[in-house]
């Protein structure tokens, strides 16, 4: 069984395709996601609502404003430099 601080990469609850294989996402690999500040309020950190697969070297990233509701994806390389 994993741990409840371990996140999979892909989930997706809702979909009727075949399911990706996942991969865990440590917390402390999470934890070192850069979060950018909210483009609307620009005051507030948004937090990360979603980490998916991207093209082959590269994650997307899902961050979520908890004041205004604004939504922002990015897509990053997984390879740190």
């Amino acid at each position: 069984m994993m741990s409840p601080s371990a996140l999979l990469v892909g989930q997706s609850a809702t979909q009727d395709a075949p399911m990706p294989e996942f991969q865990p996402v440590s917390s402390a690999a999470i934890a070192a996601i850069e979060r950018p500040r909210c483009p609307e309020c620009n005051q507030n950190r948004m937090l990360l609502s979603k980490l998916g697969a991207g093209p082959s070297g590269f994650d997307h990233r899902t961050f979520e404003c908890q004041k205004c509701g604004r939504v922002h994806t990015t897509v990053v390389s997984n390879d740190p430099p």
